[in-house]
């Protein structure tokens, strides 16, 4: 069975297509501690998205000139860079997220739909890739008939939410794929100094609540994240590409800022995040294009760049 949920805050379903990645994480914190982040995504999923009745083909839009790294087609592997953390009687995350305008990879032979760039926070199960929970932005560049998994949204950036679970107690597979949140696009110029993304149980009407900038996203019911992942272990805290071609959010004069990053414990209270300075992010699918480490003297930030990216 499906568990019951709140869907006022589904304005927008987007499509998504079971052969494709999804935005979801890796399937096992050894994963994330290892950089071992390939998610792949081939097994079908059940689907509960109500599709839009046509998918505009749209030319990809221009990327800037000076970008010249190509699609490397590499089999669907997500890319990931950011952090993970699991400590015990975790409910909640939240971050302030810069929000940066990136590049797609240069498709070769023609249009690609093998790109996107997101950045995002999430809850996360104890064992199954699908158990996850999650929030952010989403760039997604290339159309194409496949491209329903980062839907492309006419080229601009928009606010997402995507949440879903594996087989188990609640019956077969599910994701919800990507939907628009009600914050809607994310155009260049909206929030250059970055939104505060928050995912919070709320006890009193049990439900895990995703929120940009105090303004409520998505209610989901806590049978999803308790009974059907069997509890919450940790949060991942990304910007996620889906080829290394692909721009990292951030640029070397100009890195994207993680920061003000908490958690919600056990008992509902907020507490800060705090790792190493100078330490390096616990994954990063591409060191020799992208750099992310905690580089701040709160110790709760982390700071993402694109080597490519002056």
């Amino acid at each position: 069975m499906t568990p019951s949920e709140d869907h006022r805050s589904q304005p927008t379903a987007l499509p998504v297509d079971a052969d494709r990645p999804l935005t979801r994480r890796p399937a096992s914190k050894a994963y994330l501690q290892s950089a071992l982040w390939s998610r792949l995504s081939k097994k079908p999923l059940a689907i509960g998205l109500a599709f839009v009745v046509a998918l505009q083909l749209l030319s990809p839009p221009a990327v800037f000139a000076s970008w010249t790294a190509n699609c490397t087609y590499d089999g669907y592997q997500n890319k990931f860079a950011g952090m993970g953390v699991y400590p015990a009687g975790l409910q909640g995350v939240q971050a302030k997220i810069e929000w940066f305008q990136t590049n797609g990879c240069r498709p070769v032979g023609g249009t690609s739909d093998w790109s996107w760039s997101l950045s995002w926070i999430s809850i996360v199960g104890r064992t199954n890739v699908f158990d996850i929970y999650q929030g952010g932005f989403a760039w997604c560049p290339f159309v194409s008939p496949l491209n329903l998994s980062c839907p492309n949204n006419n080229g601009i950036s928009y606010y997402f939410y995507e949440y879903g679970y594996g087989d188990g107690a609640c019956g077969p597979g599910f994701s919800s794929g990507f939907i628009k949140a009600l914050k809607g696009n994310a155009p260049q110029g909206s929030d250059p100094y970055g939104n505060v993304y928050k995912i919070e149980h709320n006890s009193a009407t049990n439900r895990y609540v995703f929120s940009i900038d105090g303004v409520d996203q998505k209610h989901l019911d806590q049978s999803v994240p308790l009974t059907c992942w069997g509890g919450v272990t940790g949060t991942q805290i990304m910007n996620e590409m889906l080829d290394q071609g692909d721009q990292n959010a951030g640029t070397v004069s100009n890195p994207q800022s993680y920061s003000a990053i908490q958690y919600q414990n056990s008992s509902g209270g907020w507490q800060n995040i705090s790792w190493t300075l100078g330490r390096a992010c616990d994954a990063n699918s591409n060191p020799a294009a992208w750099t992310c480490n905690v580089s701040s003297g709160t110790h709760n930030v982390f700071y993402e760049k694109d080597l490519r990216a002056p």
